[in-house]
C-alpha cells in the first residue's frame, strides 16, 4: 500500500515562477551579468520590446548601447550595458 504524501496548499507557497519568456531571459541575463559577459543579438532581442531593425536604428541614433565586434562575424553587447539600459527604461 502506498503512503499518502501531504503537499502544502498552493496558496501558501510564493509564486516565483517566471510569467513569460521575457522574465526568464531577464533573470538569466542578470545572473550571468559580469564585466566580461557579452550578449548576442538574439539574446538582446529576447529582452527588449522591439525588432532587430529597430535595435539597429536605436544603436545608430545613440539611444541604445553600441555593440562590440568580437570577431569578423561576431557582434555582441556587453551584458552590463544592456542591463543598465533596461533598468533606466523601467519605471
Amino acid at each position: 500500500m502506498k503512503a499518502k504524501v501531504s503537499l502544502p496548499k498552493s496558496d501558501s507557497l510564493p509564486d516565483t515562477r517566471p510569467t513569460c519568456r521575457h522574465d526568464v531571459e531577464l533573470r538569466l541575463a542578470k545572473k550571468q551579468s559580469s564585466a566580461h559577459a557579452y550578449m548576442r543579438q538574439s539574446q538582446v532581442l529576447a529582452l527588449v520590446p522591439f525588432s532587430a531593425a529597430s535595435l539597429w536604428r536605436y544603436v545608430a541614433s545613440g539611444e541604445f548601447p553600441t555593440p562590440r565586434k568580437l570577431g569578423p562575424r561576431i557582434t555582441a553587447w556587453k551584458t552590463d550595458d544592456v542591463m543598465t539600459w533596461l533598468e533606466s527604461k523601467e519605471v
